[in-house]
């Protein structure tokens, strides 16, 4: 039934932190990618799963829909970002989002895996308590993935967190 509005289930790779997962039945995913307007594409995004949603002040968007069909329940998830004009800061945005949705369909410990893999020491569901710094890592794991990593000027901290999560990061390397 989701297939037809661009829906996958089963094995996925979800974009940017380039991690497989394997979704149950009813859990569907849907990733649409880079968009000029955030505020059109969730009008464009509510009317086609007539739904009322409210546009926020974000760069990216994942959402979690928890849907009730005649047979079981479904679960959607949606994942969008804006365009930002620039590689790095778009990449980590997919990134970010990406996690959240890895962390919706409860399968962080795939992501935890994946940095194991990479030479990470850090679990990031274990060293973190808020979800935005979570993702936040899935972000700079995502700049990584790519090979960007490095792009990321961290000498000038000026109480950025995202700079206190890469060093986090950088210190868990083996």
């Amino acid at each position: 039934m989701w297939q037809e509005y661009g829906f996958r289930t089963g094995r996925i790779v979800l974009p940017g932190i380039q991690t497989i997962v394997d979704l149950k039945p009813h859990q569907w995913f849907r990733f649409d990618g880079i968009v000029d307007n955030l505020g059109a594409y969730y009008q464009m995004l509510g009317k086609s799963l007539d739904l009322t949603l409210e546009p926020g002040d974000e760069t990216g968007i994942c959402h979690h829909f928890d849907l009730e069909t005649e047979s079981r329940k479904e679960e959607l998830i949606v994942v969008a970002v804006e365009d930002l004009g620039e590689l790095i800061p778009t990449l980590f945005t997919i990134g970010h989002e990406s996690t959240h949705a890895i962390t919706y369909l409860n399968q962080g410990q795939r992501l935890v895996e994946e940095l194991r893999v990479e030479g990470f020491n850090l679990n990031p569901y274990q060293k973190y308590t808020d979800e935005e710094d979570i993702c936040h890592i899935g972000g700079l794991f995502a700049l990584y993935r790519f090979g960007l990593l490095d792009s990321i000027d961290h000498s000038s901290k000026d109480d950025d967190p995202i700079i206190s999560l890469l060093e986090d990061l950088l210190a868990s390397r083996r």
